[in-house]
């Protein structure tokens, strides 16, 4: 592999997002072939082309896997791309090379129009801040009309749209490129920015034209801000129109800005596991690293870097060290997808959260004898993607994943056979639901006449998540302990009542009791979830299911067929007309009545409907299944103590729950005082909050 002395070069890491199909990855080789990276163009059709490395990938035509290039477009300004899965169950691997992107090019096929999945596109790229350019292809298309897309963007999405660069189409299909209509792109800059509506009304009452110069700066700004959203066009399979998209980037885009001189931190978006080596695909935010680096990767845990790797020019080369800015390939870390690294700082990616999977399924492979071999298989891909979640239930012998849709179960069994040698089958989905208390409860549990905790459990309101608190002084229960109580705090509210996740609680630790000599581990890990459960199962808990909004896309021809098949699944909808002679219907209804939808509708449409959808809220179940529990079972005392924990039940509150008591301090007092009244007010409001459909 070569060796590369790092240079200092501007960096763009440029995301390219599109409906499936709308040729994203062709205007990825279109990008390296014009730029010196590739000497020819790859097709999908024939499997060659370099972002589609996995066979899975070549033989379906499709992305599956995030995947990184890099070219140079000027002297000094390096593009790192990265090619993402167009298909909607692989969200979280979009979303998770969202975080690390400066900008993005969303592909739009001008044959087919604004398709489902690109409305979430635009939603979640522009949600994160990141400067977008619309690519319009396949305009050599019959009944391609660019200036019809243009208007949908506007209507769809912002007015603050238009084309850039204008394409025009002869009758015999070629195409040919102008410079925009000035009413159209300074009409819709105008409305943007005040100093460009004074220079084009000066413009048009003095028959002068704008400086170009002035006005390149000013566009540049604009996209930076994402105030403004250009639009350029062309035709992927003959390489037209690619190269002004690498004059765009080139003038209009803002590079990383550089943080050298702030400590180390990087964000994890992407692994890939082979043999045994795990390589960590990272953006690094701040400072710089070095080979044999040891970074922090969370809770006081250091590991040291064995290698850096970087794509230059198309080539994958070695390097000593790297900056902000940079993605870069690393050896030596075994920290999951999705992890940060390094100092904490005060990034923005911080804050994001990523989409997580929707349903519950087995796996079992289809030759008894190769279980072994089918867990270690399991065990890499979780590696690569933690969204799986792998479990294994040794009471059932069950091993269970988790996944967004059926297509990622089919790739999920195509890859175990062709990349591990085993054969599976993936089944039996069951949609992931979430459990919420909404009621204040008390739970005391004690393990030995020392060893106690008593727990506090309230309602929170929607999306607040699980907060966890302590009003026990270290005094009372060794800081140590406490510690220890956290921890399984947040692992066993992993799975509640029902065995789904618990969300929106506050949890208190309360009061605790150790002795100095006495007093155990062991005896908090029995004592701990057993009060927390005790509390659980007081608090009202309901489960909450999710619901999803839709949106589909069907010939006029169908709307009544697939109006009735939502209306027999309970879901709500409106039925728009669109462009191009099909008609919008957007809605929301159950997941679990609408999961095979996607299916249905193609059998409705014979394969001409579109469609996209996801959660949007989750509210009470009207029906749901209980999830299969995974571990030790709180739940039912005596075999969590005796089977899970390996224990006796003896010691389980014996002669010390009358013991345990609060703090008599004043200031305790009134404490508890306030809290009592702010809890019952929002025990109040909580008896309003999502009332069940009918």
């Amino acid at each position: 592999m070569k060796q590369e002395k790092n240079k200092t070069r501007d960096v763009i890491t440029l995301g390219i997002f599109a409906h499936a199909n709308a040729g994203k990855t062709t205007l990825t080789e279109n990008l390296l072939y014009n730029t010196g990276a590739i000497d020819h163009i790859g097709k999908v059709d024939d499997g060659d082309t370099v972002t589609d490395s996995l066979e899975v990938e070549k033989r379906r035509g499709i992305s599956v896997k995030a995947s990184l290039i890099s070219f140079d477009i000027d002297n000094n300004k390096t593009i790192q791309l990265i090619d993402t899965p167009g298909h909607v169950d692989f969200s979280s691997e979009v979303e998770r090379s969202m975080a690390v992107l400066d900008c993005a090019v969303i592909v739009i096929s001008a044959a087919d129009g604004l398709e489902a999945q690109t409305y979430s596109l635009w939603k979640n790229l522009s949600k994160k801040d990141i400067p977008i350019i619309f690519f319009v292809n396949k305009m050599d298309r019959m009944g391609a009309d660019y200036c019809n897309i243009i208007k949908q963007l506007r209507k769809e999405f912002s007015p603050n749209i238009a084309s850039i660069i204008d394409v025009n189409k002869s009758k015999k299909g070629s195409i040919t490129f102008s410079n925009p209509d000035d009413d159209d792109l300074l009409g819709c800059l105008s409305n943007i920015d005040d100093d460009i509506l004074k220079e084009y009304v000066f413009s048009i009452d003095n028959k002068t034209k704008i400086n170009k110069e002035w006005l390149d700066k000013k566009i540049y700004n604009l996209i930076q801000k994402q105030y403004f959203y250009p639009v350029i066009g062309g035709a992927t399979l003959k390489n037209v129109g690619s190269k002004n998209l690498l004059d765009i980037l080139s003038k209009y885009i803002f590079p990383y800005k550089r943080e050298i001189d702030n400590s180390f931190c990087g964000f994890i978006y992407s692994v890939k596991v082979d043999g045994r080596i795990k390589h960590s695909y990272i953006k690094i935010l701040t400072g710089e690293i070095n080979i044999r680096d040891n970074i922090n990767v969370g809770e006081g845990e250091f590991q040291q870097i064995k290698s850096i790797r970087k794509y230059s020019k198309g080539q994958l080369v070695s390097v000593k060290n790297a900056q902000s800015g940079d993605i870069v390939i690393l050896t030596g870390l075994n920290v999951p997808c999705g992890s940060f690294v390094g100092e904490k700082g005060n990034s923005k990616l911080r804050e994001q959260a990523f989409v997580k999977p929707l349903l519950n399924m087995n796996v079992n492979s289809i030759d008894d004898k190769s279980d072994n071999k089918l867990m270690d298989a399991l065990k890499v891909l979780n590696e690569e993607d933690p969204y799986l979640n792998l479990r294994y239930n040794k009471r059932t012998k069950n091993i269970l994943v988790t996944l967004m849709g059926e297509v990622q179960a089919q790739i999920l069994e195509t890859m175990l056979k062709e990349r591990f040698g085993v054969e599976a089958v993936i089944s039996n989905p069951v949609v992931i639901c979430k459990e919420k208390p909404y009621k204040v409860s008390v739970g005391l549990a004690s393990y030995t006449t020392v060893s106690a905790v008593s727990f506090k459990i309230s309602p929170l309101e929607k999306g607040m998540g699980i907060v966890y608190k302590s009003e026990t002084p270290t005094g009372t229960l060794h800081k140590k302990y406490q510690s220890q109580i956290k921890k399984l705090v947040k692992r066993y509210l992993k799975q509640g009542i029902y065995g789904w996740e618990v969300v929106d609680a506050e949890v208190i630790l309360v009061d605790g009791k150790f002795d100095s000599m006495g007093s155990e581990t062991h005896h908090f890990n029995i004592a701990t979830p057993i009060a927390l459960f005790r509390a659980l199962k007081n608090s009202n808990v309901k489960v909450l299911e999710p619901i999803c909004s839709f949106y589909l896309k069907v010939n006029k021809e169908h709307v009544s067929k697939v109006s009735q098949y939502l209306y027999d699944k309970g879901a709500s909808c409106i039925v728009q007309n669109a462009a191009n002679k099909k008609t919008n219907i957007k809605g929301e209804g159950r997941l679990s009545e609408l999961l095979n939808l996607p299916v249905d509708l193609n059998k409705m449409t014979s394969g001409y409907g579109e469609c996209f959808f996801e959660i949007s809220k989750y509210r009470k179940a009207i029906s749901y299944k209980e999830n299969e529990y995974i571990g030790p079972d709180p739940r039912n005392e005596t075999t969590f103590i005796i089977k899970d924990m390996d224990s006796s039940l003896r010691p389980l509150d014996a002669k010390f729950k009358k013991k345990i008591k609060g703090s008599s301090s004043k200031y305790m007092i009134a404490k508890r005082k306030k809290r009592i009244q702010a809890e019952k007010k929002l025990e109040k409001k909580m008896k309003k909050e999502d009332p069940p459909s009918p």
